[in-house]
């Protein structure tokens, strides 16, 4: 059963947190894990197959509605990670990086200097064993090909594991992402900066699924 606070969460507010990280010159430098492989697919794939036979594990983990959405979106892209030897999915993560106006996901306003990585996941099996190292490395190296030079990540406030690798990874927690909700239906965004500046935001039609 859940708890009141998970409930309140739930229905009425959210707290998540911000964090950046910026690009540097080390970032182009490649990974030495060889147990497994990184790949990378740029916005407006047509054929969903290229990711096959990731494909069908990807949607059962995302939706395919969102995957699909996601795949034909000119400003989103995909990084995975395969174990090297059988070629199954062990990791992902989607970034986002607008290249002309703002974009909206999940109630967080990414501006046109950023890239926002979203919807990070490790199959449990796979966890604590470097996956998540070889998907951030990778997933970096590309976005500093964007000539986007910070990098956004939401995190949940009560997401423990993901503070925690945010924080050994060298990202700067330097703000929080307030989900204003009406009966789990949410309203609209308020973002608090760390110089304690607030903006609010009511999320527009251009949004990523």
């Amino acid at each position: 059963m859940e708890d009141m606070g998970d409930i309140f969460e739930t229905l009425f507010y959210k707290r998540r947190l911000i964090y950046r990280d910026y690009i540097d010159n080390q970032d182009r430098q490649k990974d030495s894990n060889n147990e497994y492989r990184f790949e990378w697919i740029e916005s407006s794939v047509e054929d969903s197959s290229i990711i096959e036979p990731q494909y069908e594990k990807l949607v059962n983990s995302v939706g395919e509605r969102a995957v699909e959405a996601r795949l034909e979106h000119l400003d989103c892209s995909l990084g995975y990670v395969t174990h090297e030897e059988s070629g199954e999915l062990v990791g992902y993560n989607w970034v986002l990086h607008p290249s002309s106006e703002p974009i909206w996901h999940d109630k967080y306003r990414t501006e046109v200097d950023e890239a926002l990585v979203f919807h990070v996941y490790i199959f449990e099996e796979y966890r604590r064993k470097g996956v998540f190292s070889k998907l951030y490395s990778g997933t970096k190296r590309k976005i500093s090909d964007k000539l986007v030079d910070k990098i956004v990540l939401i995190v949940e406030a009560s997401n423990e594991p993901m503070k925690n690798a945010s924080n050994k990874f060298g990202w700067t927690q330097d703000g929080t992402n307030n989900l204003l909700k009406f009966f789990g239906i949410n309203m609209f965004a308020m973002i608090e900066d760390d110089d304690r500046s607030i903006r609010c935001f009511v999320p527009t039609r251009n949004q990523l699924p």
